[in-house]
């Protein structure tokens, strides 16, 4: 009996019950249904490129009356930052972010990324942070050459 006891509590006690979940999908020719069916397919001349963002929550009813928003911080490979805020007024939902084309090219896609489900007094409900994630610095170039420039005049 104590057994069964353990693993059921083990089997229910581990799953939880809200949250958010982010992942990266890479978008490339066989991201096309047609690459692997074999259908005609006019994107197959130009197939799209890039990455893309997806982050899923699941919240309580209660926190809804809270207005909480989904923040989502991309970092790039050229060490760029985008910060985005979706409102969350569902239980259960998602935000798909795609970085294709032009933009995948200039930002070499995204190589870090932090998800936050915020309520409106600030307070954090939910974080999901990528195994890389770390808070960028940026460094202003003009500001140091300026500052050289005047030190030596």
């Amino acid at each position: 009996m104590a057994i069964l006891f353990f693993l059921f509590a083990l089997f229910f006690g581990s799953c939880q019950k809200y949250g958010i979940l982010v992942r990266q999908q890479l978008v490339n020719p066989t991201y096309l249904a047609s690459t692997h069916i074999g259908s005609p397919d006019p994107r197959q001349a130009d197939p799209p490129r890039g990455q893309m963002v997806i982050a899923e929550w699941w919240v309580p009813r209660e926190l809804l009356s809270d207005e909480p928003k989904l923040v989502l911080h991309l970092i790039f490979w050229n060490y760029t930052e985008k910060i985005m805020e979706f409102p969350i007024d569902r239980r259960i939902g998602y935000e798909t972010i795609s970085v294709l084309g032009k933009e995948f090219d200039e930002t070499k896609g995204v190589l870090t990324y932090m998800a936050q489900i915020v309520t409106n007094e600030g307070k954090i409900f939910r974080e999901w942070k990528h195994q890389l994630w770390v808070k960028l610095i940026q460094i202003e170039e003009e500001e140091e050459a300026t500052t050289e420039e005047e030190e030596i005049d």
